[in-house]
């Protein structure tokens, strides 16, 4: 994955660090507005709000470039 993520304006530059694999992937979040934290539906974990950052980052990358990616075979696929 890219260290630059960029959508329209916004624009967010990562130093990634690789992260331990720990069983539960967090792919399922409630946002507590109040007192502004995340937990995880899965396991009841406390996430912090950076690590929901990043993951949203990860996950917008992988779809843009899965679009991409489609948008390509369709165009290829014409005669």
């Amino acid at each position: 994955m890219t260290n630059v993520v960029e959508l329209g304006e916004w624009k967010v530059k990562r130093h990634a660090v690789a992260r331990k694999p720990n069983g539960c992937k967090h792919l399922n979040m409630t946002m507590i507005h109040d007192g502004g934290y995340v937990l995880c539906d899965d396991c009841g974990a406390s996430l912090s709000a950076f690590f929901v950052l990043e993951m949203l980052c990860d996950r917008l990358m992988l779809e843009l470039h899965k679009a991409r990616q489609t948008q390509q075979n369709k165009n290829g696929a014409k005669p």
